[in-house]
């Protein structure tokens, strides 16, 4: 079957050549209108000198798209008396806090929205009927340039996450709002170790043994990573409903690596951070991750502390844990 071909599957990387993709040809890159299609233009809002995507519905760039999405919406609230007739008729500004986006009047409103108010239309009548008739023209939905938003998750699926997630990480890693991924299919990096010499523990049979008998350990880590890490890492992210990807682990991938020389993988002579998966960090530095392509690999279990913790709590100390103990989930009174 096609599974049983497939490296989730257990096969065989060195065999893994019939079922791989022809390589795609160039987009656009024979169509003759395709350099006028991708040539940046110019916004096309008056006073703007940023470029424009030639997507674009309404031809400006992301941050005057954006606004006039935005005004359109203040707009209408301004109409409909959400927003307080006093400050549209008085113009009051007010204080606002740090962050917050400034509250334009109906005037200012129009006029961001390039509306051509004559000097003596500062009655609300002439403002308001100016207002309705923007409203009431079609806007276009633009299919390039869309408001970030974030998704707060739902209590069923609080009651699935742990108390540290649920209320927001305390370290200084993100903005610290919890929330839940809506995306159905997830990347992971497993495979890149195995092919790379990442682990530690390959520092040290490079130590003993040189480069032949480190290329010999990098072909058992291939060959048992199906049912060493696979199959645990699809059970894990399957229980949370999502499906797993292997990038480094595709067909072609797997067989680029193979055929390069060790020495262009990996330098082990240097110190970890630098020498172990050499040829991915060069990658990562070329591609403007600077600060990542210089990090010491270290596993979660241990970044995390969770290993420590478990050991202390399930053995006494964290010396005595052991890989091979059965563990039984406790039944709840």
């Amino acid at each position: 079957s096609a599974k049983s071909g497939h490296l989730r599957y257990g096969a065989d990387p060195s065999n893994a050549t019939a079922h791989a993709p022809a390589a795609s040809a160039s987009r656009g890159g024979d169509h003759p209108e395709a350099a006028q299609f991708l040539a940046p233009a110019p916004c096309a809002r008056a006073g703007c000198q940023a470029t424009t995507k030639a997507r674009c519905a309404r031809g400006y760039c992301r941050s005057c798209c954006l606004r006039v999405v935005r005004l359109r919406r203040h707009l209408a609230k301004l109409i409909s008396g959400q927003e307080g007739e006093s400050d549209a008729r008085q113009g009051k500004q007010g204080r606002r806090k740090r962050g917050q986006r400034p509250h334009y009047t109906l005037r200012e409103t129009l006029l961001g929205l390039g509306a051509s108010l004559p000097d003596a239309g500062d009655c609300d009548g002439d403002l308001i009927a100016a207002g309705k008739a923007i409203l009431a023209a079609e806007d276009p939905d633009c299919p390039v340039h869309r408001e970030r938003t974030t998704t707060e998750p739902s209590a069923r699926k609080r009651q699935r996450m742990p108390d540290d997630v649920a209320k927001g990480t305390e370290e200084p890693v993100g903005r610290g709002v919890a929330y839940v991924c809506k995306c159905r299919v997830l990347l992971t990096g497993a495979g890149a170790d195995e092919q790379l010499a990442g682990y530690s523990r390959h520092r040290g049979v490079w130590q003993r043994q040189g480069n032949q008998g480190l290329a010999q350990e990098l072909e058992k880590e291939m060959g048992r990573i199906a049912t060493r890490n696979l199959g645990r890492d699809d059970r894990c992210i399957s229980d949370w409903g999502r499906e797993a990807r292997f990038p480094f682990l595709d067909e072609l991938v797997v067989r680029f690596l193979a055929g390069l020389p060790l020495e262009l993988i990996a330098d082990l002579s240097q110190p970890p951070g630098i020498g172990d998966k050499a040829i991915l960090r060069r990658a990562a530095r070329q591609a403007g991750l600077s600060r990542s392509s210089s990090l010491v690999k270290r596993a979660i279990q241990f970044g995390s502390q969770i290993a420590k913790l478990s050991n202390v709590a399930s053995f006494g100390a964290v010396s005595k844990g052991r890989g091979d103990v059965e563990f039984r989930r406790q039944a709840q009174a």
